[in-house]
């Protein structure tokens, strides 16, 4: 494979490769997508919870933000939540909007670190996103 994520034809099995079938219910929905389909209509009367679940791509960063707030929404500042996933996947956007849902559950110093800041530009369209969600003003 090169860096473009091209198959290079270097050995006589790359004829065999086919490509593999992903599992779709009904609705062409794969498990992961019904998953999150379904935790969204489970938390979507829950505030700041429903507004925010909504705006995630995949099951995982649902996941990662439901963790998120629950550590937030607990304020008793005991718990450490890590997040650790490979390039693209979701977790500057899951932060993001966390960090509306702190906000909006009454924080208001909310440290971000960096090595850059152009690192964090997704972080904060997530972070405005989240507030447009639960109609912060």
């Amino acid at each position: 494979m090169d860096d473009e994520l091209n198959v290079l034809p270097i050995s006589s099995h790359i004829r065999s490769i086919t490509a593999v079938p992903v599992k779709e219910d009904s609705e062409g929905l794969s498990e992961a997508e019904r998953d999150l389909k379904d935790l969204k209509e489970q938390l979507c009367d829950d505030f700041p919870v429903g507004p925010l679940i909504k705006k995630c791509s995949t099951l995982d960063q649902g996941k990662a933000v439901i963790t998120f707030l629950d550590a937030i929404l607990d304020k008793t500042l005991r718990s450490t939540v890590a997040l650790l996933a490979a390039r693209g996947r979701g977790k500057s956007a899951a932060l993001g909007l966390a960090i509306a849902g702190a906000i909006a559950a009454g924080y208001s110093n909310i440290f971000v670190t960096a090595p850059s800041p152009e690192n964090l530009k997704t972080l904060f369209e997530f972070v405005c996103k989240g507030f447009n969600a639960i109609e912060y003003k």
